[in-house]
């Protein structure tokens, strides 16, 4: 993550992963630093526990909450981005013409402690060393990868950027709408 940040001036930052088994939209609240027992996609672990024994207090996030949060304001994030949101014709069935409903979007406390969890809370911990804000989030989305999911996707995630900017130019300007 440190490559992302440095030398370049990034006003918000969108991780974006797949969570499986999900069918809805979530952005994260919180990242953890330990606890990462689950296997990559090439069987691999992060090895944290491995790294704390071998590195002891030289480890990157030495110091370092165990959780650190986003300096966005999720609540009102959330809020902007599901009113923004477009309702439309959802079926689970494929054939009722009056299923009609809002996309899913949730906060989520918890990204699973995976490689998303990872991404999430390493850009923070930069963030956080460097002693800038934390203007990050990470946006779960379902695995779903037909023509109509990712339409779907890319309006949801136009819309957190959206959401993300207004409600961070209303905290700026110390104002509540």
């Amino acid at each position: 993550m440190p490559k992302l940040w440095e030398g370049r001036r990034i006003d918000y930052c969108v991780h974006i992963g797949m969570a499986s088994g999900r069918r809805f939209y979530s952005v994260e609240r919180r990242g953890h630093r330990n606890g990462y027992g689950m296997e990559d996609v090439d069987n691999e672990l992060l090895g944290d526990h491995a790294r704390k024994k071998i590195e002891g207090d030289e480890r990157i996030w030495h110091g370092l909450p165990e959780i650190l949060l986003s300096d966005a304001d999720v609540d009102d994030v959330w809020r902007r981005w599901r009113i923004a949101l477009p309702v439309r014709l959802f079926c689970q069935w494929g054939d009722c013409a009056n299923c009609w409903q809002s996309t899913d979007v949730r906060i989520s406390e918890d990204a699973g402690r995976y490689l998303c969890d990872f991404i999430y809370y390493s850009s923070m911990a930069h963030l956080t060393k460097k002693q800038e804000k934390r203007r990050v989030v990470f946006l779960h989305v379902p695995v779903d990868s037909n023509t109509d999911a990712i339409k779907t996707g890319t309006e949801v995630t136009l819309e957190l950027i959206r959401a993300l900017v207004q409600s961070g130019r209303v905290k700026k300007l110390g104002k509540k709408d």
